[in-house]
């Protein structure tokens, strides 16, 4: 004999289920407790040894979204090590979701847990048939998987082959949910942390390569120039932009808007600096000039 306890509260509670072989069927339930008119529903049940099932735990994790922790009762190893009556994947609420493998159907195990957790399942079947075709006819397919994360943005996604073996997904939570990008033979995924993370990598290294061209010996007399003429007070710009076309412009030091740089900018320091310092470079002046187009 062993004995089940499922207590009930504020946003929490659960369910004792039994197998029947086929699916899952409430024995009993322990609702939420949230408020002092909702009675209290916690249980105590005994089970035989021969008992086979689940007890589902579940708690709030914000307004919308609860977490279901199933405990499997009764299986033995070797069951749950079997295949999965069905392949695909199963969706159920959850914030410690943060790739599509973790729910996807391989084991009975993963499928008596999306069964106990209530979760929508998804085949591999309904992926093809109902899924984004790939624009060049090769077969490939895009299927949204979705995700749900209590407030946060989330999301997920597969992509397969004709044959429905799985090429590549993504998913995620908050700013790293992705998004798909249709390619010339597939998917690819972004998210607005990686494309933040890509704009600012492209952004340092645009910058260095104009501070580097800055420090070059071609511009050894402009730079000369406008040290010298900074430290006189005088304003060496005018003068430049007679003697080279195209745009010359002035950042003070700390400057958010110094840091933009475009291809073919070349970047003059108050401060030359070596190895990349930017703490040193930027505690004095920047001049950036870029070259007019022909």
């Amino acid at each position: 004999m062993k004995t089940i306890t499922v207590i009930s509260g504020w946003q929490r509670g659960g369910n004792l289920l039994e197998w029947d072989g086929k699916q899952f069927n409430q024995l009993r339930r322990a609702p939420e407790n949230n408020w002092h008119d909702d009675g209290d529903g916690s249980f105590s049940q005994e089970i035989q040894d021969s008992f086979k099932g689940a007890v589902v735990r579940y708690r709030a994790i914000s307004t919308v979204t609860y977490h279901r922790e199933p405990e499997l009762i009764g299986f033995t190893p070797e069951e749950l090590a079997g295949p999965s009556p069905v392949s695909g994947w199963a969706k159920a609420p959850s914030p410690y979701l943060h790739a599509s493998d973790s729910w996807y159907l391989g084991t009975f195990c993963d499928y008596l847990n999306a069964l106990a957790r209530g979760a929508s399942i998804h085949t591999i079947e309904q992926a093809i048939s109902s899924g984004t075709k790939h624009s060049s006819g090769n077969g490939k397919v895009l299927f949204h998987l979705g995700l749900e994360a209590g407030d946060q943005a989330a999301d997920a996604w597969v992509v397969l082959d004709k044959d429905g073996h799985i090429l590549n997904g993504d998913s995620g939570v908050a700013d790293c949910t992705p998004y798909p990008i249709e390619t010339a033979d597939g998917w690819k995924f972004s998210s607005q942390a990686e494309d933040r993370e890509r704009e600012q990598a492209e952004g340092e290294q645009r910058l260095r390569a104009a501070v580097e061209a800055g420090q070059s010996a071609n511009w050894a007399e402009v730079h000369q120039h406008l040290r010298s003429s900074y430290k006189a007070g005088c304003n060496p710009l005018p003068t430049l932009r007679r003697k080279y076309s195209g745009t010359w412009m002035y950042h003070a030091a700390g400057k958010a808007s110094g840091w933009n740089s475009v291809d073919g900018e070349v970047r003059f320091s108050q401060n030359p600096f070596e190895g990349m310092d930017w703490t040193a470079a930027w505690a004095g002046w920047q001049v950036s000039y870029i070259p007019a187009t022909k």
